[in-house]
C-alpha cells in the first residue's frame, strides 16, 4: 500500500469509528458528502413513492430502476455498492441515507439503489436481474473503482452474495449486515421466535410488525389468487403505517391499528388479513401450509449455492439483538463457505436490525473492540495492504 493511500485509509477509520460508535447520534454524520440522484433504468415509480403518487405498487410493466450516488469529499478509495433490505422506503430510510453519508465521509463512493422488488417487499428473482444490472451500471460510470465492495443489508444479504458467487469480475469484496442463509428458518423465527442452534430450539424476541410483509411473499404457497392484488396493497400498508414504531411491538398494540385497518382487504381474505397483520397464534399453521406447499411455487431464496463457489473475501456481521434474522444465521452463513475461505465473522450486541444503536451499557469491552474490527473491515474494504487484525476478538 503506497504511504497517501495508507494515510487516507487511517483517515476513513478514522471517521467511520467517531460516527458508528454509540456515541454518534442519529443526525450526526459527515456534512462534505455531496448527494446526487441517479436513473438507472426508465420505468414506473415502485413503493411508498409510487403510492404517495397514487400509482399502483408492483403495477405490471418495466419497473424504474434508481438510485442515490453520494461522493466522498476526496479522492475516492473504491465505490460500496449497497444491498438493500426489505423496506418501502429504500435509500429514503434516514438509517438508510445516514449509513451511505457516513461511509461516504470515509471515503468512498456509495450507490444506494431503489431496488423495485424490494421496495415492494417482494424478494424474488427479478431482484437479481435488476441488482446485477445496477452493478454493472457501476462499471460503467465508475470503471477505475471497479469491482465494487457490496455491502449488504437483511435481506439484501441474497442479493449480494449470488450476485458476488455469478459476477467475481464486479465484486471483489462482499459484507453483509444481518443476513441470512436458510429462508424457511427466519420464516419461522418471524412467526414464533423459535430458532434452533446446534440441536437446540430456543424462544427469542421477535418484531411482530414484519408479518405482512412475510405473507406477501408467500401468498402462492397460500394459493391465494381472487383479489389478491388488493390484499397485496393491504399488507403494505400496514407496513407504512407500523414499520418504525417501537411501541407497537409490544403485546395488543398492534390490535386496534387491525381493526382500523380491516377493510382495506378484500371481504373474502379479511380473515387472513386480521390473522397475518395482528401477528396472531394461527400465523404459525399458515406458515406451515405456505411452506408445504412451496415447491414450484414460492422462488428459492437461499443463497446455499452460492456461497459454496463464492471467491470474494467475505465479511459477516450480526447483531445479538436482531429481532428480524437471528444472529444463528451468521454462523450458518460461515460454516456453507468453502474450506479456508478468507472470512470474518462478527457478532455486536451495539446494534438492532436496522443498524440503529443501542448504546454501551453490555459488555462493553467488548463491543468496543468489536467496533474497531467492524470499522477497520470497512475501512480497508477493496485494499490488499490492509494493517494485519487481531485474530479472535470478533470472531465466536
Amino acid at each position: 500500500m503506497e504511504m497517501n493511500e495508507s494515510i487516507e485509509r487511517a483517515r476513513a477509520l478514522a471517521v467511520l469509528i467517531r460516527y458508528l460508535g454509540p456515541w454518534s447520534g442519529e443526525g450526526d454524520y459527515p456534512r462534505r458528502v455531496r448527494r446526487r440522484h441517479w436513473l438507472i433504468r426508465e420505468g414506473t415509480l415502485q413503493g411508498y413513492r409510487a403510492f404517495v403518487k397514487g400509482i399502483p405498487e408492483d403495477a405490471p410493466g418495466e419497473a424504474l430502476v434508481d438510485a442515490y450516488v453520494y461522493e466522498p469529499p476526496t479522492a475516492p478509495l473504491g465505490v460500496f455498492v449497497v444491498a438493500p433490505g426489505l423496506h418501502f422506503a429504500g435509500p429514503d430510510d434516514p438509517r438508510f441515507d445516514r449509513f451511505s453519508r457516513v461511509i461516504a465521509g470515509a471515503g468512498f463512493v456509495v450507490v444506494a439503489p431503489f431496488l423495485p422488488d424490494y421496495v415492494n417487499l417482494r424478494v424474488r428473482p427479478s431482484a437479481l436481474r435488476d441488482f446485477e444490472l445496477i452493478l454493472e451500471a457501476c462499471a460503467e460510470r465508475f470503471p477505475s473503482l471497479m469491482p465494487a465492495i457490496v455491502f449488504s443489508i437483511s435481506f439484501g444479504s441474497w442479493l449480494a452474495i449470488e450476485l458476488a458467487a455469478k459476477r467475481p469480475d464486479l465484486v471483489g469484496e462482499l459484507i453483509t449486515f444481518g443476513g441470512y442463509r436458510e429462508f424457511d428458518a427466519i420464516a419461522r423465527f418471524c412467526v414464533s421466535g423459535e430458532v434452533e442452534h446446534q440441536g437446540e430450539k430456543l424462544i427469542l424476541p421477535r418484531d411482530p410488525l414484519n408479518s405482512p410483509a412475510l405473507f406477501l411473499n408467500l401468498l402462492d404457497g397460500l394459493e391465494v389468487h381472487e383479489e389478491r392484488a388488493e390484499l397485496e396493497h393491504a399488507f403494505r400498508r400496514m407496513c407504512y403505517r407500523t414499520w418504525g414504531r417501537m411501541e407497537l411491538k409490544a403485546e395488543g398494540k398492534l390490535i386496534p391499528i387491525v381493526d382500523d385497518m380491516l377493510h382495506l382487504a378484500p371481504s373474502r381474505h379479511r380473515e387472513l388479513f386480521r390473522i397475518v397483520a395482528g401477528a396472531e397464534p394461527e400465523t404459525v399453521s399458515l406458515l406451515g401450509e405456505a411452506l408445504s406447499n412451496r415447491k414450484g411455487n414460492i422462488p428459492n431464496v437461499d443463497p446455499d449455492r452460492a456461497l459454496r463457489t463464492l471467491r470474494a473475501p467475505y465479511t459477516i456481521a450480526h447483531s445479538r439483538d436482531d429481532d428480524v434474522i437471528p444472529f444463528y444465521e451468521a454462523y450458518k452463513l460461515r460454516e456453507a463457505l468453502p474450506e479456508g475461505h478468507p472470512a470474518r465473522l462478527h457478532l455486536t450486541g451495539l446494534y438492532t436490525h436496522s443498524g440503529q444503536g443501542v448504546g454501551l451499557a453490555r459488555g462493553a469491552a467488548r463491543e468496543v473492540w468489536t467496533l474497531l474490527d467492524l470499522a477497520r473491515a470497512l475501512a480497508y474494504a477493496g485494499s490488499r495492504g490492509e494493517p494485519q487484525r487481531p485474530v479472535g476478538r470478533s470472531d465466536v
